[in-house]
């Protein structure tokens, strides 16, 4: 005849699946949270390289990219200045050269104002920019 299960061996058992089942929870919850941060960085990457496409193809440098390259509601903007580049050689810096200007592109995040992504890139200005 079997021998039933003593109250200790019952207490024991569910111990142990508490224990099991927390540190999976616990493993779900870390999974999750970094897909949530995944997909985060990937439509932060994904808006700034749209917005850095259309800037530095763009030769209209004051334009705004249209919704369908950088949709308005995405909680996120961009902003774009034009300075002259910076620790440049003495042979670029001679006078009848065209100045070499730079494009700063910086993705904002709007509800804290934070510069998430950013770039310079060193570019000629157009002949119609000058």
């Amino acid at each position: 005849m079997k021998r039933p299960f003593t109250l200790l061996e019952v207490v024991v058992a569910i111990g142990v699946l508490a224990l099991s089942l927390a540190g999976l929870f616990t493993l779900s919850a870390a999974a999750q949270r970094r897909m949530i941060q995944a997909e985060q960085d990937w439509r932060e990457t994904h808006l700034f390289m749209q917005a850095a496409e259309f800037y530095l193809l763009e030769s209209d440098t004051t334009g705004t990219p249209p919704p369908e390259i950088f949709p308005t509601g995405s909680g996120y903007s961009v902003r774009v200045d034009y300075p002259d580049a910076e620790n440049l050689p003495e042979s670029l810096l001679s006078s009848n050269l065209v100045t070499l200007k730079s494009c700063k592109i910086e993705l904002v995040r709007d509800k804290d104002p934070k510069v998430v992504l950013s770039v310079i890139v060193d570019r000629f200005p157009t002949e119609e920019s000058q």
